[in-house]
């Protein structure tokens, strides 16, 4: 391949001009070369090498297909899509295609998250025994009416926040099992036309491992936090130790751990290799820039991985992975009681 790799993306939102547009603008091999709404027939003809999906949840699985059948490298937001059998559909045809495919799930990349993922690896919590993944925010509350609170079109809370959290319990921890959800929609908004369904703005998952382990995910819109904005916290509980992220968008993040035979945390700095092009006295807003602009993650890998010619992760079937739970997770609020995934979706 000769020449920057050229991108299309499919979205005018305000997360691909903030997220999606300067991470491929800052990489010196790609090429943004169009840019449409949810229809990609529009950038048909643009001679294209790769596809970054960013519309609406509805839209994923069409729009990615067509990319797939054209050959074309695909990114994927999350969740991958409205299903799992559109997204088993999705993981599958893109494996068989051969090409380079992500399910963009920000968080893994997070220099805070990778350092979590080191220590959790070189056995510092050990076995773990308990753990709990919450993301919560207050862009819910105001009752305006938007795709993402209408189950035609999206899947609410637990698919634009907790699809996120599963994806991190899955790369800590391992494969779930097990799901028993609470699904609200608690905020009541102005239906469109008579065949509104709402979503969930609120979602409380508890999770069995497949190592015997549980956790609680739990994410929410309708948290008023202030300047603070959105919280993420991450906690893992196990037979060495224990283990915490907490973060916010007004006073940053902490790490911090406690060993066994310890008896008061103790504060980790991430290492200065993962740190690498962000100012970490900078708001974290600013360092959210710094780095999917200056490291090579989110869009940047993509593009390093079309380029070197390997698949990269996380991939479609780690997109698939996480909406077998968000599936499980439906059919348990729908049943009131606990399911398998396997119940719900399969073996896989």
């Amino acid at each position: 391949m000769s020449g920057p790799v050229r991108v299309g993306l499919v979205s005018t939102s305000w997360w691909a001009e903030l997220m999606h547009v300067p991470a491929l603008q800052s990489h010196p091999e790609a090429q943004l070369v169009a840019v449409c709404g949810r229809n990609a027939e529009r950038i048909a003809d643009a001679g294209l090498e790769a596809l970054v999906v960013a519309a609406p949840e509805e839209a994923h699985h069409d729009v990615c297909m067509a990319g797939i059948e054209a050959g074309l490298h695909v990114l994927c937001e999350k969740p991958l899509a409205m299903t799992e059998t559109q997204a088993k559909s999705m993981a599958a045809a893109a494996g068989a295609a051969g090409i380079v495919h992500m399910t963009y799930f920000t968080w893994r990349w997070m220099p805070w998250f990778r350092y979590l993922k080191e220590l959790v690896e070189n056995g510092y919590v050990g076995k773990v025994y308990e753990s709990s993944f919450r993301s919560t925010g207050g862009y819910g509350r105001n009752g305006a009416y938007h795709w993402k609170w209408d189950q035609r079109h999206g899947l609410g809370a637990v698919g634009d926040l907790g699809s996120h959290m599963i994806d991190l319990a899955h790369w800590l921890i391992g494969d779930v099992t097990n799901v028993s959800a609470s699904l609200e929609a608690l905020v009541k908004r102005p239906p469109p036309d008579e065949s509104f369904e709402p979503a969930n703005d609120s979602a409380l998952l508890n999770l069995q491992f497949e190592d015997g382990s549980h956790g609680v995910v739990h994410v929410s819109a309708l948290t008023h936090l202030g300047s603070r904005a959105m919280e993420w916290e991450v906690r893992l509980y196990g037979e060495s130790g224990s283990l915490g992220v907490t973060m916010n968008l007004a006073d940053g993040w902490k790490i911090w751990g406690l060993r066994s035979e310890e008896n008061e945390i103790q504060y980790l700095d991430v290492p200065a290799s993962m740190m690498e092009g962000v100012q970490v006295g900078s708001p974290v807003a600013a360092q959210f820039g710094q780095i999917f602009t200056k490291q090579a993650v989110g869009c940047r890998l993509f593009i390093d991985c079309i380029r070197a010619g390997h698949q990269v992760m996380p991939s479609f079937a780690d997109g698939y992975k996480a909406q077998r739970v968000i599936e499980t997770a439906f059919a348990s609020e729908s049943q009131g009681r606990r399911l398998s995934i396997r119940e719900v979706c399969g073996g896989d």
